[in-house]
């Protein structure tokens, strides 16, 4: 079981992807939006991350750059997937350069193959 949190200002989506990843044993975080995220990280501890990057409060690159520069390590280096309508060259190298792990550009994934990608990460970091 792997516990991901879903950080996207879509609740459809977030119940979508939350229905998914419970229906394949996993347990899902739903957080709408990168303040909330960012407020709840270090005490949900999540195995993953998916992350929007376009959300009205902070963007996803904000929200990552913030996560990766806390002091708790293994908080800071969390398995973080971008997800964004967006599949711009400068956003996925952004997204890199922050050591996102994946890019995902909604509408365009298959989520078996998701869910199949999160029951390979190591919920044991």
């Amino acid at each position: 079981m792997i516990k991901v949190m879903i950080v996207d200002d879509s609740a459809d989506l977030r119940m979508l992807l939350a229905s998914a990843l419970t229906s394949a044993g996993h347990l899902s975080i739903e957080v709408g939006g990168g303040l909330e995220a960012l407020a709840r990280v270090e005490a949900e501890r999540p195995d993953l991350i998916l992350l929007d990057i376009n959300m009205p409060d902070l963007d996803g690159f904000a929200v990552l750059a913030r996560i990766r520069s806390l002091s708790n390590e293994v908080v800071a280096r969390t398995p973080v997937w971008m997800m964004t309508a967006d599949g711009d060259p400068a956003s996925i190298r952004s997204a890199c350069r922050l050591a996102a792990l994946e890019y995902f550009v909604k509408g365009n994934y298959d989520i078996d193959d998701l869910l199949r990608r999160v029951g390979q990460v190591n919920a044991n970091r």
